[in-house]
């Protein structure tokens, strides 16, 4: 599912969720990656990155807790403003997620990962960002667990 028509790895269902990458360096892990959400590709898979930091979202959002950003919540009710969601920052990716505005958390009672996302002009300030014209989809847990387990499996990395 490559720009350049070859077929790189994939874990999950693209018609779901799942994750593509293709890891060019080991220690640290590197190379491209990109999610799909309901079939939309999220990401620029042209653009090599480091993988850590996405893998680390991956891994709170598995855990359902979360050091870096408060991506955990009880239920959708306690999920703050969009604003002051996007206030907390540190919400992309790396390099390949630049162009998008990326928004995402989880609700635990009924185990659920939300993505929001919308294609911008890169560099656009994030206080542009408008919730109502993002895509949004939900993830349930049995189904977003097994892939990001397997894909941080597949680089070495321990969730």
């Amino acid at each position: 599912m490559s720009t350049n028509g070859a077929s790189m790895p994939v874990v999950g269902d693209l018609n779901t969720f799942a994750i593509e990458y293709d890891l060019t360096q080991t220690d640290p892990p590197f190379g491209r990656a990109r999610l799909w959400l309901q079939g939309f590709p999220v990401g620029d898979y042209d653009e090599d990155m480091f993988l850590y930091d996405m893998s680390l979202v991956l891994a709170s959002l598995i855990h359902r807790h979360s050091r870096k950003v408060d991506i955990i919540f009880s239920v959708l009710s306690d999920v703050p403003a969009t604003r002051t969601l996007l206030e907390r920052g540190g919400w992309s990716f790396g390099e390949a997620f630049d162009c998008f505005f990326l928004l995402y958390y989880a609700t635990l009672d009924d185990d659920v990962i939300h993505w929001h996302w919308k294609f911008v002009r890169c560099g656009m300030p994030v206080s542009d960002f408008d919730l109502a014209t993002a895509h949004h989809c939900k993830i349930e847990g049995k189904l977003f667990d097994p892939v990001a387990s397997e894909y941080l499996l597949r680089l070495g990395i321990v969730k």
